[in-house]
């Protein structure tokens, strides 16, 4: 069984379970697929509690330092707009990313 924790309250949870959690909702294109701004959440975590905010704001700048939270926030009204060539390069990564953690773990 695959599982990883969940960022906001670092229970275990099972891949099939788990949720793509967004700090900024994924509505923001800036930040959509921003690893900064995407992590593992448990069901409970991220749509019973609308993404647990007060736990994230504290261990996104556990993680990655002080002031991460602000600046993500400075950025949620930013506009991108991706190409085909980006999307496809990301999807690529993504997809090697996976089938890496998946021979690892099988």
């Amino acid at each position: 069984i695959y599982w990883g924790r969940c960022f906001t309250c670092h229970e275990a949870v099972e891949f099939n379970q788990a949720e793509a959690g967004h700090f900024i909702p994924r509505t923001t294109d800036a930040l959509c697929y921003d690893e900064m701004n995407v992590h593992l959440q448990c069901h409970n975590c991220n749509s019973i509690l609308k993404g647990n905010i007060p736990a994230y704001k504290t261990v996104l700048n556990e993680e990655y330092g002080e002031g991460t939270w602000e600046a993500l926030e400075a950025r949620k009204f930013d506009v991108k707009q991706y190409r085909a060539p980006e999307l496809m390069e990301m999807i690529a990564h993504y997809t090697q990313a996976f089938n890496s953690l998946k021979a690892t773990y099988s």
